[in-house]
């Protein structure tokens, strides 16, 4: 459910490493694997005083791809010289692709892992509905974790009735305006403002900005989006949702918001963007001026895009690639500036069999220790005293300190979890929008018609996947 930071699959058994004095300082089977009927996870947990000692081995599996392995093995390393008495066993894969196969073959193997996150194509709302997380609130209220050192909101979308199944370990902060500061001071205009109370920092605002920038005669542009910012991202800007209230609460529903006025107003307003503005570069042209892969974000780090609105996933690669003045500001808003944010859980199996020892792994990852090994990999960390820390991991970012915190720390009152990250079944859902729509940027089709088409579509599949969970 994030991007990738490969590497063949390698497993681990950790248990010592040199140099880390620095840091310690397709889930169909699982289904059955877990019974049929049962809840989001278990009932029991942590009861009466924490064990004075706790040992064993606990079984992490992970995707490890590029600065991913880099960071598990060093997790790994300076968690055993913090606690010598647990071995933890690190499992992982290369690719997202590979991670869903693997976890469901251990899960119907009966070796489930004691701990993982949700780094493969499905999400924490998947492994939720199909009963597979052990509890974590009772551990939490026995140990008095103190929630307050965290960024707000940061665990919210893993609780369930009441009670927690996964604890943040890293968060993309928010869905930001990246822009080019050369492009604007050539235009004679201000950069975007870092304040997400700011309103005069508008949809309006922001266009007019991004026409009096662009010139494709020269391959510079005023705007883009990544992939879910221009979908439920943007509807979320123009008051609006692909979702109901149920399905992210439950992680499912039985019918969508597909065809709403304020949907079909922010898919318009970004068809118009493209078509009609020409402030938007199709992904074609960015590939005729020689960039591929993650086109609009290669574009802005070029010095060829004057704003990309997309997720935090995007600053670390934005800040090892850049080669032009680059800054980071608040969404603009139409109707609302809130947008979307990708958070990074570790969870415990409701089958483990060490639960205070993957407990104890998961509570040292969001310990300041846990995430000075996290930080060093340049991952965003979810304790607030560590920002600063992060921000100095930077290498071509040169916006002050105090703006990035203000443009950090403000977005946590604006920003909705990823949908795909706690609604179950979503690859269909994301497939059958992003198909429907890729003919209206091209000018071949209307929005009322593609969003009629998609609504019919994921409909469908959200009527399977009710009937599938819906009694869970």
């Amino acid at each position: 459910m994030e991007p990738n930071f490969g590497i063949t699959r390698r497993r681990f058994a950790m248990t010592g490493m040199a140099g880390t004095a620095a840091l310690t300082g397709g889930l169909g089977v699982l289904a059955a694997a877990c019974g049929a009927g049962g809840s989001g996870g278990d009932t029991g947990g942590a009861a009466g005083a924490a064990p004075k000692t706790v040992s064993g081995n606990v079984n992490w599996f992970m995707r490890a791809s590029g600065a991913e392995l880099q960071w598990e093995q060093a997790a790994v390393t300076a968690f055993k010289e913090a606690q010598p008495s647990v071995t933890v066993s690190l499992d992982t894969v290369a690719a997202a692709a590979e991670f869903d196969p693997k976890l469901t073959a251990l899960q119907a193997g009966g070796t489930p892992p004691d701990v993982w996150t949700h780094w493969g194509q499905s999400g924490f709302g998947d492994y939720y509905v199909k009963g597979m997380l052990g509890e974590l609130q009772s551990f939490v209220n026995r140990d008095k974790l103190d929630m307050g050192q965290f960024f707000a909101n940061i665990h919210d979308a893993w609780k369930k009735d009441g009670k927690l199944y996964g604890l943040s370990f890293n968060s993309r902060f928010a869905t930001f305006i990246y822009y080019n500061k050369q492009l604007f001071q050539q235009a004679g205009l201000q950069t975007p403002p870092v304040d997400w109370e700011d309103k005069t920092w508008t949809w309006d605002k922001m266009v007019e900005a991004a026409r009096k920038i662009s010139d494709p005669s020269r391959n510079i542009w005023g705007f883009a989006a990544g992939a879910q910012p221009r979908t439920w991202g943007m509807a979320y800007l123009f008051g609006g949702d692909f979702f109901t209230k149920e399905h992210y609460e439950k992680g499912i529903a039985k019918q969508s918001n597909i065809g709403s006025p304020e949907v079909q107003a922010a898919m318009q307003a970004q068809a118009d963007l493209i078509t009609k503005q020409r402030v938007w570069p199709l992904e074609t042209e960015g590939a005729a001026i020689g960039i591929s892969g993650s086109v609009y974000r290669t574009m802005l780090a070029r010095g060829n895009l004057a704003m990309l609105y997309d997720t935090g996933s995007e600053w670390p690669t934005i800040d090892q690639t850049a080669t032009v003045e680059w800054g980071v500001a608040a969404a603009p808003r139409q109707k609302d500036n809130k947008n979307i944010n990708f958070v990074n859980p570790l969870v415990i199996s409701k089958e483990s069999k060490n639960k205070e020892a993957a407990w104890s792994f998961i509570k040292w990852n969001v310990s300041e220790p846990g995430q000075r090994a996290l930080v060093q990999f340049s991952f965003q960390p979810v304790l607030k005293s560590l920002l600063e820390e992060w921000v100095k991991t930077s290498k071509t970012l040169k916006q002050p300190l105090a703006d990035v915190r203000k443009v950090v720390e403000g977005a946590a009152p604006h920003t909705q979890i990823g949908p795909n990250q706690i609604m179950a079944d979503f690859g269909p859902i994301r497939t059958e929008v992003d198909t429907a729509l890729a003919p209206v940027w091209r000018g071949e089709k209307s929005v009322p018609d593609a969003l009629k088409e998609a609504k019919a579509k994921v409909d469908s599949h959200l009527t399977d996947s009710f009937a599938r969970y819906g009694s869970r």
